[in-house]
């Protein structure tokens, strides 16, 4: 779109110096230019992103007394020089594109900025002196890209006793092209009434993923506990936190190996015997002691 309403300006301009005298701007030093066009392809970028500068002018000047030239330049938000183009001092139309890699700009690495990008005029007469003007400058951000997580077969209890076992993957939050997180690094907590049963640090590999197991009987308890994932300090993404539930409970009457259950049903066996056994025996006794009274009564 920005390069259709910069073909049009440049017809319209073009047909109005057809029709009259064009009105280029005079230089104080005795030059003279015409800006056509400047801009950049957008207003806000990534940090991994590139810039794309575009512009169209035309000079006109005297080299024998003068000595020209325009360039293209970027300032941090301190207004200092981080990139500068080529210096373009000859005579005649020019219409130039500059590709900036963001990543190879003097940035800050824990938050955002705002750039300047200017078109820089210099000119230095023999006679009249030295004139610098910025011509024109937009003002574009740069962000950092969201960050999302998503748990890969996740259950939201667990037996005290089992292992805990997380598979954790993490992408950017971008809807038309969406990219894992690679080589990133993860911090892992586990909170129980706000106290941290357990945290380490995780590298993620290169599919976006990372596998975290963890001991529930040397770092778990009973109840409810609270599992995060921090992203934080990332040069391209914002700090993120992600927060789940899981309750942890305890099992009850449940046999710790094969062993204890056979165990325990020889041992239930063992008194429903007895039982049987003593029953068995009271009434043989019972029965034995009705017979001796019917025969002494008969006697």
């Amino acid at each position: 779109m920005k390069r259709e309403k910069k073909k049009l300006l440049i017809v319209v301009i073009l047909l109005i110096g057809l029709n009259s005298s064009l009105d280029l701007t005079p230089l104080v030093n005795g030059g003279l230019y015409y800006v056509l066009y400047f801009d950049t392809d957008e207003e806000t970028y990534y940090i991994d992103g590139k810039i794309e500068i575009n512009a169209t002018w035309d000079m006109t000047f005297d080299p024998l007394l003068e000595d020209m030239y325009f360039q293209a330049q970027i300032y941090n938000s301190s207004l200092e020089l981080i990139w500068n183009s080529s210096r373009y001092g000859d005579p005649g139309n020019h219409d130039e594109v500059w590709v900036v890699n963001i990543l190879n700009l003097n940035l800050p690495d824990n938050h955002s900025s705002i750039l300047f990008v200017r078109f820089f005029y210099h000119c230095y007469h023999s006679i009249l002196g030295q004139e610098d003007i910025v011509l024109e400058e937009k003002q574009i951000k740069l962000i950092k890209k969201e960050v999302s997580c998503q748990l890969i077969g996740f259950r939201d209890r667990l037996l005290f006793g089992n292992n805990l076992t997380i598979k954790a993957r993490f992408y950017d939050d971008l809807l038309e092209n969406s990219n894992n997180l690679i080589n990133q690094s993860v911090i892992f907590y586990i909170k129980n009434n706000g106290h941290v049963l357990f945290e380490n640090n995780y590298t993620i590999n290169s599919i976006g993923m990372v596998n975290i197991t963890v001991c529930s009987l040397t770092y778990l308890k009973i109840g409810q506990i609270n599992l995060i994932f921090q992203v934080e300090n990332n040069k391209y993404y914002s700090d993120s936190f992600f927060y789940y539930n899981i309750f942890v409970e305890e099992k009850y009457q449940q046999a710790e190996n094969p062993l204890q259950l056979s165990a325990f049903s020889f041992a239930s066996i063992l008194v429903i015997a007895s039982i049987m056994f003593i029953l068995i025996s009271k009434i043989k006794k019972n029965t034995k002691q009705r017979t001796l009274s019917e025969i002494t009564i008969r006697y």
